[in-house]
């Protein structure tokens, strides 16, 4: 009896619940793909919003990246120097240079000089020939207006170039090392000049302060003259 209530299946045909299954994967299936095909979609719309704004890179912008990059964010910003403001000479400031610079140079002979002729007095004192004396005067007159034109040059382009900051120490030095034989050479003149005509230790000290102080004027112009990193 219960092989006859069974139904029987044509070939080629599906049992009636396979159909049913078959039926429902085709309407979850496209459900489904849905769901999972739209977040891909909202990637695609926002990569290609990206693409749309962003700029076309060419080989200039790109260099002017790397420099901001290079400058903005991998240099420390505290180690950065500040940038030299830019300081402008007059020209009156070239000529002055000029002058301090040549009489800079003329001091040399004018030290030979003084040296030989001071050398003579010192040796022979009261009994020098005048020929020695006054040219031994003349030597000296001629320093003093040499380190006072070079004074009032100096100074005036010290004032002028007081916000340049290039090379200033060298400059100072070389200042100071020209007031420190300035100051030599003011003594050795108008006080012992005259106090070394009549006493040797006076002459001493007379000439020991003009060769300290000729030694202090030439490494004032060698330290603006010889050449440093």
């Amino acid at each position: 009896m219960r092989s006859s209530l069974k139904k029987k299946v044509l070939p080629g045909k599906s049992p009636p619940g396979h159909r049913l299954l078959g039926i429902s994967l085709m309407i979850l299936l496209p459900a489904t793909h849905a769901s999972a095909q739209a977040p891909l979609d909202s990637v695609r719309q926002t990569m290609a919003a990206e693409i749309d704004t962003t700029k076309v890179v060419t080989p200039d912008s790109t260099k002017r990246v790397t420099e901001s990059i290079n400058f903005d964010r991998l240099v420390d910003q505290d180690t950065l120097q500040r940038r030299r403001a830019a300081v402008t000479y007059s020209d009156a400031y070239g000529t002055r240079a000029m002058i301090h610079r040549r009489l800079s140079y003329a001091m040399v002979p004018l030290f030979a000089i003084s040296y030989f002729t001071g050398d003579k007095l010192f040796k022979d004192g009261p009994n020098a020939s005048s020929f020695i004396i006054n040219t031994h005067r003349a030597s000296a007159t001629a320093v003093s207006v040499l380190f006072g034109v070079n004074a009032v040059t100096g100074g005036i382009n010290m004032w002028e170039g007081r916000h340049d900051s290039t090379e200033r120490k060298r400059k100072l030095l070389h200042s100071a090392l020209f007031l420190a034989s300035t100051a030599g050479f003011t003594y050795a003149g108008a006080v012992l000049a005259d106090q070394a005509e009549n006493s040797l230790a006076k002459r001493k000290e007379h000439r020991t302060v003009n060769l300290i102080s000729m030694g202090l004027s030439i490494s004032s112009v060698l330290v603006m003259i010889v050449p440093h990193d």
